[in-house]
């Protein structure tokens, strides 16, 4: 008897161990499970491209799998003795199914092309076929996968009261396995094993969980332990009073409020799609778009369901289970949710605190997650607990709890499809972030208000107190203030750097506002497009980074253009990528092309393209200019033409998706849709990039195009123009095109190239050179995309300096090939000087300087490249240098203005007034309609005190320029200086009549007027300079000064802390401030 009863103690000892095993099993299947999705969706990416649209259909595809598997097994799993066995099948299946899948895509390929280049399908259509497509190769593993929650559970549950905490453990441990699964292909899998090799593990890793399952099952066979031989179950019909907490299940009949239940399931499924959508979208803009800013906010989501659904299945046996809590799950959904969504454009400046203490790839990673959990994780942790909450709810009895769970599961997985496309494709792009965010939240409170309601067994005054505040918050919501799109668009995660100091100092959202004006702002289908203007600059950012401007950023979009079509000046079809400010496009067709492809994977993109029309050449209204919306890798891969030139001008590896563009077999799917004797010009920057990763780039492209040159337009962007075949200049059609395109010399002549041998000043490396540069680099390959992984880890180091010497030291031959060039236009010292000029337009001194001696070592008697070399050595302190040159230049011809105003400008700056004025006399002689020597002259006059002249001067050249509102400002300061106040408000508004949102000028005018003792207009001056620019304290000093006189002291204190906090270092101020307080408070 006790050998019995030992046995039987064995044998509930191993059954325990089981249980927990199988336990473990489901946590690694949750991993699994989301390393295929991370997987699958990147490789049907490469097939059908990576637009919203895409993706969408291969997540709802998948989600429909696993809705579809929930369903169907759920009966199944009830008609099973071993619910563990069949787990373990499945499992099994799965794995089998995923060895098969690089096989199934390559064919869904064979299948996709034909389709896209046959049938004239309508965009619908279309997407409608793609959706199939893939619904049918991920149908069988994903209904597989959805599957295991309802058959496991059969397993689990013995007991239907306690369903909900065991399937709310189960639920829990296979999030918790996604969340794992996530970390392990966002972060390690990927870079380090590679795409096929991460699937073979997984695939190998459900085969054995499968066989496990299956051992498991035998075993418990032998231990006489069955699903069957279970404690005897208890229907709902059958509960038994006096349960936990009266957590009895209710009878069979639903209620009402029991169907409200399941079918809040799937809103609530709908609302957390939206959630997680429109986060990310906004937390893009904040941590910015690396794929392990991705992976880190799925990481974080996925963590906020775990935990949540773990802790309600530890409260699930101590609590009553019914539509009414489910109400206050939905309520705590809205609620937490509410009280973060008006905060997200205060979290730039919380990523700008932590971004401050150190950049290390480990440390951002950190904040990364911090920033995510602060958005994510309080909704998450309620919407954790909804699906255990309603599979207690809904669920009848234990002969059926595999169909109620695989019920109930396919509902919350039929909302998650709704809530995902309706958030991507209409709501998003329709009315924005931070509305879809607010409808989702009212989704919940309105849920959570019908539960109350419909829970008749509920207390009425208790039903009436908890409708109370679903009510509230909605009337929160709706009144809760709209973002700062200002502050959300700032690039925080690029241009932290620029903001360093300012903290603190004053309203982050100020400083934003007073550095640029928003032109545009549109959260588009795939990202946040916004255009910024500054003074005339303006700047297009797309999720934050700026990725095309009419400043620095001009030089290497015209090149882009215009570079390859000198190269191929016959060519009759040109291809972009990426359309940007629409400025490439536009260089392109200044070409006698016949047609211009444009493939742009954002809309929003093409709309904020308008406001460079006129740097563009309204590229866009151009006939020879076809814009479409799509993905440009898919659009090749698709597309039946054949290109003479194809140009990508994406230039960021380390965004998510980009790296696509830059590997091997990308280059070799452009290489087949060059025509003969095609070119290929890539764009990539050498800055915040690892020059391992430069040089990896450009193996990879040489991989492809074996005749590589590379060309540095400024001092961080680089092209690569590549070949099948050797490459040449044709000297006689290069000045060909430069002689019959007058848009051509006009850009050029922009880019401070005097003719069309300008352009040499771009030239790096030749295609030995560039052999030699990439020689021993990695390849960068869709199966093991080291450049996505690899790129965001330098995003915040320094690299410019680094590459560009690594460039230089390969560096063999000056020029590229060129055909049919004189030699004696290489060795005159006039091409030398052009040459130097054009790489001071670039501010590449030291190349510059090369050029400048060579000329001067060719003809010493240059004068020109005397001044330019002499400018060179001023802008180095190499004063003396300076001098000798500018004096030089003089000696050969006196009447040489730069000179003169070279040579004024190097003894102004030394304070030698009389020398530097007798310089720009002669050179105002010369020159007496030149307007800026009339400026520099009436400056040094006015910097020297000689006010009269220096307002006949500022007079003389307003009379060339009168708007120019530098010149208004500068006579305003003389007349201000010779004791003449009323003109000289005068002419500063005439100063800001063309530049009103100048803050220096806005603080002379309150100075004039206080002085005048006009304190209202002082005080209405000095708070519209403070707002333009709140990081300087004089307008805040003066304000305080005004306050002090009209007696308002706590107005005075609070000005003068503003300018304490901005200068700490100001004595003055700080004795006021003490003053003030003690008079006060009695102290500071």
């Amino acid at each position: 008897m006790e050998s019995g009863a030992a046995a039987e103690r064995e044998a509930q000892r191993e059954t325990r161990q089981i249980v927990a095993a199988v336990s473990l099993c489901f946590f690694f299947s949750g991993a699994t499970g989301l390393i295929y999705e991370v997987l699958w969706t990147r490789l049907l990416g490469l097939v059908f491209g990576h637009t919203v649209f895409a993706i969408t259909t291969v997540l709802s595809a998948f989600m429909a799998g696993l809705g579809l598997g929930s369903y169907l097994f759920g009966r199944i799993a009830d008609q099973r003795a071993h619910p563990l066995r069949l787990y373990g099948l499945l499992e099994a299946g799965i794995g089998a199914y995923a060895l098969l899948t690089p096989f199934l895509f390559s064919k869904a390929e064979a299948v996709f092309i034909p389709l896209y280049r046959s049938l004239q399908l309508s965009f619908f259509s279309f997407s409608l076929a793609q959706f199939l497509l893939i619904f049918l190769i991920l149908l069988a593993p994903t209904t597989l996968m959805g599957a295991t929650l309802p058959v496991l559970s059969r397993f689990f549950v013995h007991d239907i009261a306690a369903l909900g905490g065991q399937v709310g453990r189960l639920y829990a441990f296979n999030t918790f396995g996604a969340v794992l699964g996530t970390s392990a292909a966002g972060f390690h899998l990927i870079p380090t094993l590679g795409v096929r090799t991460s699937l073979l593990l997984a695939a190998i890793l459900n085969i054995g969980i499968g066989i496990l399952a299956v051992v498991f099952d035998r075993h418990l066979s032998r231990l006489g332990v069955q699903a069957t031989t279970f404690p005897t179950p208890r229907s709902r019909g059958a509960a038994v009073q006096g349960s936990q907490e009266g957590n009895v299940p209710a009878p069979l009949q639903w209620s009402a409020a029991t169907w409200l239940a399941v079918i809040g399931l799937g809103i609530s499924g709908a609302a957390s799609m939206m959630y997680e959508v429109a986060w990310t979208r906004a937390l893009a803009l904040i941590i910015g778009s690396s794929t392990y800013a991705f992976s880190t906010m799925l990481v974080t989501f996925l963590t906020g369901l775990a935990i949540g659904s773990y802790l309600f299945s530890h409260v699930a046996g101590r609590v009553r289970i019914n539509p009414f809590l489910f109400g206050g799950l939905q309520l705590g959904i809205g609620l937490t949710a509410l009280a973060v969504t008006p905060f997200f454009d205060r979290l730039p400046e919380v990523f700008l605190w932590a971004f401050q203490f150190s950049q290390s790839p480990g440390f951002m990673k950190g904040v990364q997650f911090t920033i995510s959990a602060l958005a994510m994780f309080l909704p998450t942790l309620f919407m954790g607990a909804t699906f255990p909450c309603a599979a207690q709810i809904a669920s009848r009895d234990i002969q059926h709890l595999g169909q109620d769970v695989g019920r109930i599961y396919f509902v919350n997985t039929g909302g998650a499809i709704a809530g995902t496309v309706v958030a991507g494709f209409l709501l998003i792009p329709t009315w924005g972030l931070q509305t879809t965010l607010k409808l989702a939240v009212s989704l919940n409170l309105c849920l959570a208000l019908a539960l109350f309601i419909a829970s008749t067994e509920i207390l009425r005054w208790r039903r009436g107190a908890a409708s109370l505040v679903p009510c509230s918050a909605l009337v929160a919501l709706f009144v809760s203030p709209s973002w700062d799109a200002q502050a959300l668009a700032s690039g925080v995660h690029t241009y932290g750097r620029g903001y360093f100091g300012l903290l603190g100092k004053a309203d982050f959202g100020q400083i934003i506002a007073s550095r640029e004006r928003l032109l545009f702002y549109k959260d588009g289908i795939s990202a946040t497009v916004s255009v910024h203007g500054q003074a005339g600059l303006l700047f297009m950012r797309v999720n934050g980074k700026t990725d095309a401007s009419n400043t620095r950023d001009m030089h290497t979009q015209i090149m882009l253009g215009h570079l390859p079509l000198l190269y191929r000046p016959e060519a009759r079809r040109v291809l972009l990528v990426g359309l940007g400010s629409g400025v490439t496009a536009g260089a392109a067709a200044v070409h006698p092309v016949m047609q211009v492809d444009v493939i742009e994977i954002e809309p929003a993109v093409v709309e904020g393209a308008t406001f460079f029309a006129k740097e563009n050449r309204d590229a866009l209204k151009n006939p020879r200019v076809r814009v479409s919306i799509a993905d440009g890798r898919n659009f090749l891969l698709a597309s039946k033409e054949r290109y003479d030139v194809i140009i990508s001008e994406p230039s960021n590896p380390w965004m998510r998706g980009i790296g696509n563009l830059f590997s091997l077999e990308f280059y070799e799917l452009a290489a087949r849709r060059l025509a003969p004797a095609g070119i290929v010009c890539q764009w990539i920057h050498g800055y915040n990039l690892f020059p391992e990763d430069l040089k990896m780039v450009v193996n990879t492209f040489r991989s492809v195009f074996p005749h590589t040159t590379i060309w540095n337009t400024t001092r961080g962007d680089l092209l690569l123009v590549g070949a099948k075949e050797p490459l040449a200049l044709d000297y006689a059609r290069l000045r060909a095109s430069y002689d019959s395109l007058p848009e051509l010399r006009e850009d050029l002549a922009r880019l401070g190239y005097r003719s069309p041998l300008g352009l040499l000043a771009d030239f790096a490396l030749s295609e030995a050179d560039a052999a030699r540069y990439s020689q021993h680099a990695l390849l960068n390959t869709d199966d093991l995309p080291l450049l996505e992984f690899s790129a965001p880890d330098s995003l915040y180091v320094d690299t410019l300096e680094m590459n560009r010497r690594l460039l230089k030291t390969y560096r063999r031959t000056e020029f590229p090939p060129l055909i049919g060039l004189p030699e004696r236009i290489l060795r005159s010292s006039e091409f030398r000087r052009n040459l130097g000029e054009a790489f001071s337009a670039k501010e590449m001194w030291e190349d510059a300087l090369v050029q400048f001696n060579e000329a001067l070592r060719r003809d010493p008697r240059h004068a020109g490249a005397l001044v330019q070399r002499g400018r060179i050595h001023l802008r180095t302190n190499a004063v003396l240098k300076a001098q000798a040159d500018f004096q030089a230049a003089l000696r050969m011809d006196p009447r040489r203005v730069e000179a003169h105003d070279a040579l004024a400008q190097l003894y102004r700056a030394q304070k030698m007034w009389g020398l530097a004025e007798a310089h720009l006399q002669k050179a105002a002689a010369i020159h007496p309609k030149d307007a800026k020597l009339r400026a520099r002259l009436a400056d040094l006059y006015r910097d020297s005190q000689r006010f009269s002249q220096a307002i006949l001067q500022y007079r003389a050249a307003i009379a060339l320029t009168p708007q120019n509102s530098r010149l208004w400002a500068g006579l305003g300061m003389a007349l201000r200086g010779a004791g003449r106040p009323g003109e000289a408000l005068e002419a500063f508004r005439q100063a800001l009549s063309t530049d009103s949102e100048n803050s220096f000028l806005l603080y002379q005018v309150g100075l004039i007027h206080a002085a005048e003792k006009r304190l209202g207009d002082a005080a209405a001056a000095f708070q519209a300079a403070a707002q333009r620019d709140p990081v300087k304290p004089d307008p805040y000093i003066e304000l305080g000064k005004l306050y002090v006189l009209q007696g308002e002291q706590a107005k005075a204190l609070k000005a003068y802390r503003q300018a304490l906090r901005l200068d700490p270092s100001n004595v003055t101020v700080f004795r006021a401030v003490e003053d003030l307080a003690a008079t006060l408070y009695g102290g500071s």
